[in-house]
């Protein structure tokens, strides 16, 4: 039978309107993004302060635009409102929604949440309801008889001098109006051509809130979230609010003296600088890189001039040897494995890093091989050289970078290989970065392949959970983060300020003998050995 055009037009007609019924169907008939779960849950009481707060939907969704609000149940007061676009909120493109308050969020009365209808939206562009309805969301915590994490103990010291815990980072810990990022407040873009490129580069607005209280406790909170119960800064079960305050001001002391401008005789002044700019000044080119592994650029002030990034002396005295080996990604020159690095390498042998364990595990490989789709290079080759300087709140460098790197991709984001020259930059650049690298060194990262145990575990060692002991102080924090007394002094003077000026502790140095050797929590001597022995091999084993 001989079709009619008319026909065919019609069949046309009637499979064009089916097929974009069809296609309308994906969307059109997808109701609203659903909230699955709620952490903590609505209703919840005993809830411990401070919680991290989650959102799983029932699909993927992404940030839009908008607020979560937190309120007090008890007065509908504002707690914190809380930019969903800023750092304080995680998880776009996936199912779960992660929020780190930096508000207190521990009275028993209880809180609520509400959250704007325009804050998240799933990939055809419906959004989430959001939350108007008190009802909807709400929860209490406990009372916590001692302040548990670095949130609670500022919020409690702060409230003991009648100030919030922010104002109370930003006067008493530290000068933030006058010294806080001071080198990019009024550094001057002087020195080596290395040095005007750092000035140029990374001195923006968003640098002088590099070391704010909000990245500092957002980075903790991130850490808390993602290591659980193996995280326990400030948190250790058995340890009172004096040992947090020695722990913490010791991690403060470290920090400030890592980071120092020295301009208040080593009270507030510290968080200054956010690299460190006198390896920026002194560079080696190339050639004088050695292949013994370790950070060794010799000293090589340039008869051609200043460091030049461009130029032939370009190397800082940070810059990994030859011997530093990674597994390079076939077809990339930045994405790096994240699961094995090597060191010390020469021929075919040399000390295989496992970056997946915490704290790093470190054994000898007689067949240094990359693994199917990797290439076996050097670690200098894959970072711009400029890079190698010593960042962030503990002024993380070579291995040190290398080990945060693994950990972070084994243990807060999930993935076999990532861009190393992009993470290292994100510590010149993301102040909340750069405090998880510190807390990460400080909780985790050890000294030597014997595996002691951290920094953080050294001082909340307690003989019998009391204060006689000389391993809680700043002489043995000094020479865990140094291996050795370098600048003792300066971290001596920051610890008694924080202790007993900014927290009102009265924190005193304990004494004790060891082997026939006077120990003093407070005094770390130059090759002090007797001291690392007693707090690390014998109290340890």
């Amino acid at each position: 039978m001989l079709l009619t055009k008319k026909f065919l037009m019609m069949i046309a007609l009637i499979l064009a309107g089916l097929f974009l019924a069809s296609c309308s169907d994906d969307s059109n008939n997808v109701t609203n993004p659903k909230v699955v779960a709620l952490s903590p849950a609505n209703t919840a009481s005993g809830v411990n302060p401070n919680p991290v707060l989650t959102i799983e939907f029932d699909r993927t969704v992404s940030v839009e635009q908008g607020n979560i609000t937190i309120k007090n149940i008890g007065d509908d007061s504002t707690v914190e409102v809380i930019d969903v676009t800023g750092e304080q909120v995680e998880g776009s493109g996936t199912n779960t929604i992660i929020i780190y308050p930096v508000a207190n969020i521990m009275s028993a009365i209880g809180y609520y949440i509400l959250i704007d209808g325009t804050a998240f939206a799933d990939e055809f562009g419906l959004y989430f309801a959001g939350i108007n309805d008190p009802s909807a969301w709400n929860f209490s915590t406990l009372i916590a008889t001692t302040p548990a994490g670095p949130k609670a103990l500022i919020a409690a010291l702060a409230q003991e001098q009648g100030m919030d815990a922010e104002t109370f980072w930003n006067t008493v810990l530290f000068d933030a109006k006058d010294i806080l990022d001071g080198f990019c407040r009024f550094g001057s873009a002087t020195g080596s051509e290395l040095q005007k490129y750092y000035f140029d580069t990374f001195c923006t607005k968003e640098s002088v809130n590099y070391f704010s209280y909000k990245h500092f406790i957002v980075a903790d909170e991130k850490m808390k979230y993602h290591m659980g119960d193996k995280y326990t800064f400030l948190r250790e079960a058995g340890t009172d609010k004096k040992a947090r305050i020695r722990n913490f001001c010791n991690f403060l002391a470290t920090g400030a003296q890592e980071t120092t401008g020295a301009q208040k005789d080593y009270t507030t002044d510290g968080y200054y600088f956010r690299y460190e700019n006198g390896a920026l000044g002194t560079c080696c080119s190339e050639a004088e890189l050695t292949d013994d592994g370790d950070w060794v650029c010799k000293l090589y002030q340039g008869e051609g001039g200043p460091c030049d990034p461009n130029g032939t002396y370009k190397y800082t005295t940070y810059t990994p040897g030859t011997g530093y080996k990674v597994a390079l990604k076939k077809g990339s020159t930045r994405e790096v494995w994240t699961k094995y690095a090597w060191s010390t390498v020469t021929g075919t042998a040399g000390n295989k890093v496992d970056l997946t364990r915490s704290p790093t595990k470190v054994s000898w490989d007689n067949n240094v091989t990359a693994p199917e789709g990797y290439e076996l290079v050097n670690l200098y080759t894959v970072v711009d050289p400029y890079l190698w300087c010593g960042m962030g709140a503990i002024q993380l460098t070579a291995d040190s970078v290398m080990y945060f790197f693994g950990w972070y991709y084994n243990h807060i984001e999930d993935k076999e290989s990532a861009d190393l020259n992009a993470f290292i930059r994100t510590l010149v650049t993301v102040g909340k970065r750069s405090f998880m690298g510190a807390l990460w060194y400080w909780n985790y990262r050890v000294i030597s392949n014997l595996a002691p145990p951290p920094i953080e575990g050294v001082l909340n060692y307690y003989e019998g959970k009391g204060a006689d002991s000389p391993c809680h102080d700043i002489a043995i924090s000094t020479y865990l983060v140094n291996g050795g007394c370098n600048d003792s002094d300066k971290r001596k003077k920051y610890y008694e300020y924080f202790t007993n000026t900014a927290c009102q502790a009265d924190i005193q140095a304990v004494e004790g003998f060891f082997d026939g050797v006077k120990l003093n929590s407070f005094e770390c001597k130059l090759n002090s050995k007797s001291l690392e022995t007693y707090c690390t091999d014998t109290v340890f084993k």
